[in-house]
């Protein structure tokens, strides 16, 4: 009945429902971060409400939004071809255009919530992006 629910409203209104998801999700993900892999609550180490909350704003007005977005272009781009050429395609223009920006304004927002001016906003983009790029590609197309 939920997944009913859930699967109407996905059809009905696909970028609202899948940010709400992606907020969902990014916020669950933060919790978990810090409760299992960081073990903050076992270490008693104050857990950060602000980190799981700029996650939970991240993933339903950003990565929600904009990755719904691209899915859909891409699609609709490539619904002609043949299912392998539209796999490439898709792939390819994924990890060449929307990971590259996508892990850049991930990187950029958090550093300017975190209160990083400008300067340093881009001092640690230029540090972090590069790693973090070669390891997406090292997952993806995995």
């Amino acid at each position: 009945m939920v997944f009913s629910i859930y699967s109407s409203l996905l059809h009905k209104h696909p970028i609202f429902i899948q940010s709400l998801s992606a907020g969902a999700l990014f916020g669950l993900g933060d919790v978990i971060s810090q409760v299992v892999v960081e073990k903050k609550i076992q270490k008693n180490e104050n857990y950060d409400f602000n980190r799981s909350a700029r996650f939970l704003l991240y993933g339903t007005f950003i990565a929600g939004p904009s990755v719904s977005s691209w899915y859909i272009l891409i699609n609709r781009k490539f619904a002609s071809l043949s299912p392998v050429k539209a796999l490439l395609a898709k792939v390819s223009l994924d990890q060449l255009i929307f990971a590259p920006s996508f892990i850049a304004v991930f990187f950029t927002y958090n550093s300017l919530c975190e209160g990083r001016t400008l300067s340093e906003t881009k001092e640690k983009l230029s540090l972090a992006f590069p790693s973090a790029l070669i390891n997406n590609y090292k997952i993806w197309p995995g």
